[in-house]
């Protein structure tokens, strides 16, 4: 995550898709909310993050119905140019009782003889950091620039911090907590195949296995949201994301999900 994207059309998404998930809009037991921001040095090679048109009043119709106060607090950040993860934080546009992790993972002067091992060991101190800081939440919200890793990628390489690992999310699984992960899809494959392959990889995280599914945003970037429930928040979660479906948001959400027996991908 990089401040330049915060307010974008898909901070948009992902702050709706998290308070309804949070209980903001129901009678429900609130879930109390962590973020991993995976927050990363803000890069200038490309126009992401500029897409804020949705804030202008001709576009307001299709996007403001959906959560009128999320609107307009980001509406806000943007036109104070407060586009920053700490007036995110200040500005409660999650539920207050949020916990944040927003400590930047850098590699930047990690160079030079033993560069890898320094690379990784900075690595599992600030993932443990994040583990701790987010161990009394019941959703642990995971969002790294990229989204989940890829094959090229170690997590110690110059790029790793953009991505989240498997190892750095088993332990909020352990702890019986809901999962919900950022992935920015690639152009490799359709976005649904991709989406549906990593519902795949969630299972090996599990050794009890609620459903997982997934939120497809269809603005911008394509992007989706995957969220593993814990067994406890299963019932729970479902009934608020088929809610969200049922508002304004469902035109900008498609639901994604796999049968047991769709397909099995090592």
């Amino acid at each position: 995550m990089q401040d330049r994207y915060v307010g974008d059309v898909g901070d948009f998404g992902k702050y709706g898709l998290l308070r309804f998930l949070a209980g903001c809009f129901d009678e429900f037991p609130p879930l109390t909310l962590g973020v991993i921001w995976y927050k990363v040095a803000n890069e200038s090679h490309n126009n992401d993050g500029a897409k804020i048109q949705y804030l202008r009043e001709k576009k307001s119709q299709s996007f403001e119905p959906c959560d009128r106060e999320l609107y307009r607090n980001l509406q806000n950040l943007v036109i104070n140019d407060r586009r920053n993860l700490d007036d995110v934080e200040r500005a409660q546009v999650l539920p207050p009782r949020s916990i944040f992790f927003s400590e930047e993972l850098r590699f930047s002067d990690c160079n030079g003889r033993n560069a890898q091992a320094r690379r990784a060991q900075r690595r599992n101190e600030w993932a443990a950091r994040a583990i701790l800081a987010t161990a009394k939440c019941d959703i642990v919200f995971a969002d790294p620039d990229n989204g989940l890793e890829c094959k090229s990628v170690e997590p110690y390489d110059r790029l790793g911090p953009k991505y989240a690992f498997q190892e750095e999310l088993q332990p909020i699984i352990d702890r019986g907590q809901t999962l919900v992960v950022y992935h920015h899809t690639s152009r490799q494959g359709s976005a649904d195949f991709q989406i549906r392959y990593r519902l795949e990889r969630f299972r090996s995280l599990r050794t009890q296995e609620p459903a997982s599914l997934a939120l497809r945003f269809r603005r911008g970037n394509s992007r989706a949201f995957l969220i593993a429930p814990a067994l406890r928040h299963s019932t729970l979660i479902r009934r608020r994301v088929d809610q969200l479906l049922a508002t304004p948001w469902r035109q900008h959400f498609e639901l994604v999900e796999v049968e047991s027996s769709a397909m099995c991908i090592g």
